[in-house]
């Protein structure tokens, strides 16, 4: 399981099972700041998804609906989207580290 944070306070708002992700319907999930690491998102609907600054390392997105799914900085080394359908998507990705979200600690 890996937690979803909520983009402004960092606060923990669900746990996803990355592994049972395939061919969900996720439409319109605020997902910023998640940690999508190797999540098998194949086949998923994420149409309107915010995935803003997510970190997608490694996850599969191959045959997903991303449709005006909004992945502005998001970390997405590794990550493939074969045959994904990335119609009016916001992509402006970054192989940058994933730091989480603002003002979390590390410690």
């Amino acid at each position: 399981m890996r937690v979803v944070r909520h983009r402004d306070t960092g606060e923990i708002v669900t746990a996803l099972d990355v592994d049972a992700l395939a061919g969900a319907t996720l439409v319109g999930a605020s997902l910023a700041y998640a940690d999508l690491r190797g999540a098998d998102l194949r086949g998923a609907d994420l149409r309107h998804a915010d995935l803003c600054n997510a970190d997608l390392r490694d996850a599969r997105f191959d045959g997903a609906t991303l449709t005006s799914a909004d992945i502005t900085l998001s970390t997405t080394a590794g990550a493939t989207f074969s045959r994904a359908r990335l119609d009016d998507a916001r992509i402006q990705a970054t192989n940058k580290p994933y730091t989480g979200p603002p003002g979390l600690s590390k410690s």
